[in-house]
């Protein structure tokens, strides 16, 4: 709705062509599970259409439109989901379910848990408690996925926060971020940070990290775009 008539981002593309840039984007990266915030039911459309069936998405519509801003995509020749699931956080005054997907390797039969969350924005009506709140949920669950089947995890997604979300995530769980930085005890954020994020558990190895703000980035939103590779034991 930003950029259809009379919103407020008049400078980019439709929502739809943006969509399809974005295919482009993910095709370009090589990526193979990719996790999307403010995704509308138009863009949604667009980019199966464009991946031609080559991606599965959860929730995509099957948990309603309030699921729909948050799927996760992943590419079905590479990866299998085996289990689906949600969690409810607040989010501007109502509730939003956030995916978690376990995903198999095809490969090489490996499993993977995935979340994708978006919490609340920072607005002129201060969302702080909101996002306290949904944070705490957040690293409710991750503790949840790390016990019950001691595979790797990983969360993606638009925090909204900057040092606040990488002490709070690696100091309560054993998630590392992408880009670095430590937490020890004594919270070191790395160095580069946006409101969004990568984190994975301490079983993985994270490289080639890389936080794209590209002119084919630039026309597409108004983030930077995060992607990494990863190792899985």
């Amino acid at each position: 709705q930003h950029t259809a008539p009379g919103g407020d981002a008049q400078e980019f593309a439709p929502g739809r062509i943006r969509a399809e840039w974005t295919v482009a984007l993910v095709a370009a990266y090589g990526s193979s599970i990719v996790g999307m915030q403010e995704l509308q039911a138009d863009q949604l459309d667009a980019i199966d259409r464009a991946t031609a069936g080559t991606f599965e998405f959860w929730p995509g519509t099957a948990l309603g439109g309030k699921g729909i801003p948050q799927s996760l995509m992943w590419k079905s020749s590479v990866w299998t989901a085996t289990y689906t699931d949600s969690i409810t956080i607040p989010f501007m005054d109502t509730t939003r379910p956030q995916p978690i997907v376990r995903l198999q390797h095809v490969a090489t039969g490996r499993e993977v848990y995935v979340m994708n969350v978006h919490n609340s924005p920072k607005d002129a009506q201060g969302r702080e408690g909101e996002r306290d709140k949904a944070t705490a949920i957040e690293i409710a669950a991750i503790k949840q996925l790390r016990q019950q089947d001691g595979i790797p995890v990983f969360v993606m997604g638009d925090f909204n926060e900057h040092a606040e979300a990488f002490c709070k995530i690696t100091g309560q769980t054993d998630l590392e971020a992408a880009q670095g930085g430590s937490n020890d005890g004594t919270c070191h954020p790395p160095s580069a940070m946006r409101v969004d994020w990568i984190f994975g558990s301490s079983d993985i190895a994270f490289s080639g990290f890389r936080m794209d703000t590209s002119a084919q980035v630039r026309r597409i939103t108004d983030h930077a775009v995060l992607t990494s590779s990863v190792s899985v034991p």
